[in-house]
């Protein structure tokens, strides 16, 4: 987890790359939160292949991959110990950070997030061919890694 030092040096690098300076967010927990879990719209099951179409806020009585999906958020987002739901697919345990390795959109856990709004409108941001949305350029990723002594990814929430 980043100290406060770090993440205030990053808050500076920020301002030095950033013209607009807005829509800093900043979180810190001390135990990993589910980030970007409402946006995904598939996941890929690690131990025999399917794809999985799932989806937030199924009916209660609902069985299908997004009630699953809802269940198994729901025991990640609040760290219980029992209650993991097997894959609907293949009835295996599972595997949670492979899944959201294999979501789209990305999903990850964290104790940490440094939020920066409307980088597209950045020049410092390369953007990518889909939805016009843009990522920051590689070397200014790396900067932030470098500062925040830890690996970074990149999300991208809907305000």
């Amino acid at each position: 987890m980043p100290s406060p030092e770090q993440i205030e040096a990053a808050r500076c690098y920020w301002n030095e790359i950033s013209p607009t300076r807005e829509g800093e967010e900043l979180s810190r927990k001390a135990t990993p939160r589910l980030r970007n879990a409402s946006e995904i719209e598939r996941v890929t099951c690690g131990a025999c292949g399917t794809v999985l179409t799932v989806g937030m806020n199924p009916s209660p009585s609902d069985s299908t991959p997004s009630a699953w999906w809802s269940e198994l958020m729901f025991v990640v987002e609040y760290n219980l110990a029992e209650g993991m739901p097997a894959m609907p697919c293949c009835s295996v345990e599972p595997n949670v950070d492979a899944l959201l390795d294999s979501s789209q959109p990305k999903a990850v856990l964290s104790r940490f997030a440094l939020g920066l709004r409307e980088p597209s409108f950045n020049p410092f941001v390369e953007l990518q061919p889909w939805e016009g949305r843009g990522n920051l350029l590689d070397v200014h990723l790396r900067r932030f890694q470098q500062i925040l002594g830890c690996e970074l990814k990149q999300l991208w929430q809907r305000a």
